[in-house]
C-alpha cells in the first residue's frame, strides 16, 4: 500500500460544463455498496468536486493549504 496510483483512485470527468467550480473535477464512481460508498476515493471526489476554483488553483500545495484554511 505504499505506491497507490492517482489513475489506479480516481480519474478527471470528461464534461466541459461552464457551470463547473474548476476545470479539475474528478469523476465520481457509482457505489453499490456501503463499505465502498464511504470509501476514501469516493468521500475525496465529492469533497474535492465541492470546493471553490479559487483553492483548487492554487499554484503549490502551500497556496492550497493557505486558501483552503482561509475560507
Amino acid at each position: 500500500m505504499n505506491k497507490l496510483n492517482f489513475e489506479d483512485l480516481f480519474e478527471f470527468t470528461k464534461c466541459n460544463s461552464t457551470r463547473a467550480n474548476h476545470p479539475y473535477k474528478l469523476f465520481a464512481k457509482t457505489a453499490k455498496c456501503n463499505p465502498y460508498k464511504y470509501s476514501f476515493p469516493i468521500r475525496t471526489v465529492r469533497d474535492w468536486n465541492s470546493l471553490p476554483g479559487s483553492i483548487v488553483q492554487a499554484g503549490s500545495p502551500i497556496g492550497f493549504r493557505v486558501r483552503y484554511s482561509a475560507s
